[in-house]
């Protein structure tokens, strides 16, 4: 996946049905250390069934995560980091469910345009 420079945000009509319908794509997350204290909460989107984007700081003295579709009660726990860049503060991780709307990133991969910053996450 490559990120530009550019807002990393959806065109409604690639999600079929605007804003609303890509609310079950966003996700709250809380993340706990080792003794289950809280130590960072945030929100994310799926980008692919089962791996979101959410704030690499909000993992920062983890163990554990969980994260909640809007307006779900059921709760995904974090599987793992798949990708992690602190200067962007972006992280990508594996949760334990599957989401059926994935939100498309800018760009969908397509190569960054000249005179743009990038970034490649490599699983």
């Amino acid at each position: 996946m490559v990120v530009t420079g550019e807002p990393l945000v959806a065109v409604a009509g690639e999600i079929g049905g605007g804003a609303q319908a890509a609310l079950a794509a966003v996700v709250s997350i809380e993340t706990r250390d080792a003794s289950g204290q809280l130590v960072g909460v945030g929100s994310g989107f799926f980008i692919h069934p089962d791996v979101i984007t959410v704030p690499a700081h909000a993992l920062r003295g983890a163990t554990t995560g969980v994260a909640r579709v809007i307006g779900a009660a059921e709760s995904l726990r974090f599987i793992g980091i798949t990708a992690l860049d602190p200067e962007l503060d972006l992280a990508l991780v594996k949760v334990s469910g599957i989401c059926s709307l994935a939100l498309p990133v800018a760009g969908g991969g397509a190569p960054p345009r000249s005179g743009r910053a990038s970034r490649t996450f490599r699983p």
